[in-house]
């Protein structure tokens, strides 16, 4: 059925929009329909081409715009959901691999990031000043809602107060490096999704990556460790830089901890059925994701594929001869 939705831009451009609004109007238990959201415009573009991808892009920033007149809403969903399936169908049309095109997506992101932030010094306009004026201003309406409601005793709304506090000092401190992540998360896992189910059912000539056998460049621990540092021992915008580009570096690890869990399933051929359950538990406990992050991260030196045999041997090098 996906497929048959995905075989022109206006049925793709509509499943993406009703991804959006649904996750969006109904409960929050649907709100990881958003997730999806790309999905759709990925799988009519690398069919049809980088045309075709920006005429199911269209649909989203309509409704956008009618939704809220002006160019920020519009913007903002282009540049979250519609950009990135253009530019990617155009690059993998071009020839480019899949994880070349994300290698540079990330370094770009790595790139921008840490540029905004020196300039935001050096102009004495601090990003976190920025975000946190308008999450404060969430923060107390949350907090007059908590307080209009006469069933909670003062002791309740006094922790409400509390909680609301904490969590948009949390918000404003690591908001940009959080935002970086889940667009660059959701985006890349759209992709695969998208070249994979192409490419498989198909038979078409976008062949898609073995990613149980992704290993990442030993240099970049070295990236995750130096903001870890400027997070502990610094302040202001270094410390902000450290926190923030430090969340950022650290994604990639949850993939490689994802390959080593995807190589296993594939060696002990683990059911279908667990593997979407085990894969849902990442969307609703923090925990697991966090697991797979510390997994990837180790594996930078323990080489887990290699020293348990969860890949054949012709497989090649390990991360600590890179």
């Amino acid at each position: 059925m996906l497929g048959r939705l995905t075989q022109g831009p206006a049925g793709a451009g509509g499943l993406s929009l009703l991804l959006l609004v649904g996750a969006l109007a109904l409960p929050i238990p649907f709100l990881p329909l958003s997730l999806l959201v790309p999905l759709p415009l990925l799988l009519v573009g690398l069919r049809g081409g980088v045309g075709v991808a920006a005429q199911a892009v269209m649909p989203l920033v309509i409704v956008s715009f009618f939704l809220k007149p002006g160019l920020v809403l519009p913007l903002t969903v282009f540049l979250y959901y519609g950009g990135f399936p253009i530019l990617a169908t155009w690059l993998i049309h071009g020839g480019w691999k899949v994880s070349q095109l994300l290698s540079i997506v990330f370094v770009v992101t790595v790139a921008a990031f840490t540029l905004l932030v020196f300039l935001s010094a050096l102009v004495d306009l601090p990003i976190d000043e920025v975000v946190g004026t308008r999450i404060n201003e969430v923060r107390d309406e949350l907090i007059a809602s908590t307080e209009a409601i006469p069933e909670l005793d003062a002791m309740a709304k006094a922790e409400a107060r509390k909680l609301f506090e904490a969590l948009a000092q949390s918000i404003t401190l690591l908001f940009p490096g959080a935002f970086m992540a889940g667009w660059f998360a959701m985006q890349s896992g759209n992709l695969v999704l998208a070249q994979s189910a192409i490419s498989r059912r198909e038979g078409s000539r976008l062949i898609p990556e073995d990613w149980t056998r992704l290993r990442l460049p030993f240099a970049l621990i070295w990236g995750v460790i130096t903001m870890a540092v400027l997070a502990f021992i610094g302040s202001g915008w270094v410390r902000y830089l450290g926190l923030n580009l430090g969340l950022f570096l650290a994604l990639p690890y949850f993939f490689q901890g994802l390959a080593i869990l995807q190589a296993s399933f594939r060696l002990y051929r683990v059911p279908g059925l667990l593997r979407g359950t085990l894969y849902a538990t990442m969307l609703i406990w923090t925990e697991v994701l966090v697991l797979m992050v510390f997994l990837g991260l180790f594996d930078t030196w323990v080489d887990f594929r290699r020293r348990f045999r969860l890949l054949p041997e012709e497989d090649g090098t390990s991360a600590r001869e890179d």
